[in-house]
């Protein structure tokens, strides 16, 4: 298919490949041993997906991702997938593994992706993860139901984090190592994990700042303690505005918001926690 054929012969003009999809796509297998739909990338890509949707059907039944990144950029514009496999990739990210790259998620929708590991939807491991107007939705992983980002930067605006469930940390996003994290104007709603039930950050290293604005936090449920957000970090700076955090529910020590190591910077302004249930 058109995906397939570009990402083949990638960098073959110097530029940066673009793909604009013209119908909805069905991936089937994997390209190869290294659990990828397609053959890893290594050059600046960007994929336009124009609303139509890219589903993984499995009909050999073993699971596979579709994109690993490494050293390079990465852009997904309006680009709709969901994994129709129902089969647990056995590797970090379910849908998409980066090292060392910048990807850009404009759009987007991803639904039902599934990792043994980490991170249900996307891993990440250095750089930068930027996401606008996306919406991550079902998918289920050990730590980070929808993401799992270490050593990079997250800026995350508009978008919805809803019925992602982690079998440990962070129902919807974990962050590790030296992470900075941006969450403007965005939604988590309904997700579920032992730790951190909507985010799970610190640990693994000099933490940076997470900074959550304009955002609502609502129904999303822990079974030990961070109903919504647990910053585990020994240092780091978490600052939130402007936001709502309702009725979560943490079944352990806090429902709202957890400093388990008490050792960060926290300032909370013009904020709202209202109906949390520990």
């Amino acid at each position: 298919d058109e995906v397939d054929h570009v990402v083949d012969r990638q960098g073959g003009g110097g530029a940066a490949d673009v793909i604009v999809l013209n119908q909805n796509e069905t991936i089937t297998s994997e390209y190869n041993s290294s659990g990828n739909a397609f053959p890893l990338i290594t050059t600046p890509m960007t994929i336009r997906g124009n609303g139509f949707t890219v589903a993984m059907d499995n009909q050999t039944n073993d699971p596979f991702r579709l994109f690993e990144v490494l050293n390079t950029t990465f852009t997904l514009e309006r680009f709709d997938t969901i994994d129709h496999t129902l089969t647990i990739n056995e590797d970090d990210g379910g849908f998409l593994k980066a090292t060392n790259s910048v990807i850009t998620i404009l759009q987007s929708s991803f639904d039902g992706y599934r990792s043994e590991v980490n991170g249900g939807v996307i891993y990440q491991d250095g750089t930068k993860l930027t996401i606008r107007g996306s919406e991550f939705i079902g998918n289920l992983s050990s730590n980070g139901g929808a993401i799992f980002i270490k050593n990079a930067s997250l800026l995350v605006t508009s978008s919805l984090f809803s019925i992602n469930n982690a079998w440990q940390h962070g129902g919807a996003i974990v962050t590790r190592g030296e992470t900075a994290i941006s969450i403007d104007s965005s939604i988590f709603e309904h997700n579920t994990s032992y730790y951190g039930s909507a985010i799970d950050g610190g640990l693994e290293g000099n933490q940076k700042k997470m900074t959550i604005n304009s955002s609502e936090f609502r129904y999303n449920h822990s079974f030990e303690w961070g109903g919504t957000v647990t910053w585990r970090g020994w240092d780091g700076e978490v600052e939130i505005k402007n936001s709502t955090f309702w009725e979560n529910i943490g079944s352990g020590e806090s429902a709202g918001f957890e400093n388990s190591d008490g050792l960060a910077k926290i300032t909370v302004t013009n904020s709202t926690f209202s109906g949390n249930i520990s």
